[in-house]
Order: structure tokens, then C-alpha cells, then sequence
């Protein structure tokens, strides 16, 4: 699959709908290289929303291709401290997912997360802030 082009980038997108957009651009959840992780894996500290990082090699590209996003954290790997908001940086991470060598990005966690899982989200993490 090739990526798709720069041109296609809208910035003046007031809410975001990142599922829809990369749906537009031609990738899927499981049908795509880069988007391979399983829900069992992400990484317990990102953020809820469509996109996530599941195992991770800690190869350390994510931060650098997407800094608005993707964060690393010692050995437990990258993970997304904050969603998408602009084609821009859902392009960035895309980038991201493009580089990491073991598919650990996934894009179907609107399907996963309901309004309680992510208050026990955020229930976990409130000791980590």
C-alpha cells in the first residue's frame, strides 16, 4: 500500500475523525502492515481513542516522527499521550507506524474503549501523573 500525498492533508478540519480519515487514505485495522497491534498489547499508559501502540520493540522512532503524539518511556516502549488533531499529525503518525519495524501501531480502538473502560483508564494512571 502506498501512502497516500501531502496534498491530500486538510487543515482546517475542525473535529478530527481519525478511523474515517485513514479509511479514506486506504488503511484498515488488520488488512494493513502498519496497523497490526492487538488490543491485548497497547501499552496501558495511552491515551484512549481509535489509535495505539501494543508491543513495542522500543526502536524510539515514534517521538521523532510524531513529537505531537508518541512518546517513549524506558523499556516498556512508545506509547500515545495524545490523539491525532489534525490530518498533519495523524500524517505524522503514520509515519510513525510506517517505521516501526514489528506493526506495533493499530488503529481500532474506537471499537474497544466505553466510557467505563476509560474511566479505569484514567483511574490507573492517576498515580503515574
Amino acid at each position: 500500500m502506498t501512502q497516500p500525498k501531502h496534498e491530500h492533508i486538510r487543515w482546517d478540519e475542525p473535529f478530527l475523525d481519525v478511523t474515517a480519515v485513514l479509511r479514506r487514505w486506504g488503511f484498515s485495522h488488520d488488512t494493513d502492515r502498519y496497523f497490526r497491534a492487538s488490543w491485548e498489547a497497547r501499552h496501558p499508559w495511552g491515551i484512549p481513542g481509535p489509535i495505539y501502540v501494543g508491543d513495542d520493540d522500543v526502536c524510539g522512532m515514534g517521538p521523532e516522527l510524531a513529537p505531537n503524539n508518541v512518546c517513549l518511556f524506558d523499556s516498556t516502549g512508545e506509547f500515545l499521550y495524545r490523539q491525532a488533531t489534525s490530518e498533519y499529525e495523524l500524517w505524522q503518525l503514520l509515519d510513525a507506524a510506517w517505521c516501526n519495524p514489528v506493526s506495533a501501531y493499530a488503529m481500532d480502538g474506537d471499537s474497544h474503549w466505553t466510557p467505563a473502560s476509560i474511566a479505569a483508564w484514567w483511574e490507573s494512571i492517576q498515580p503515574v501523573r
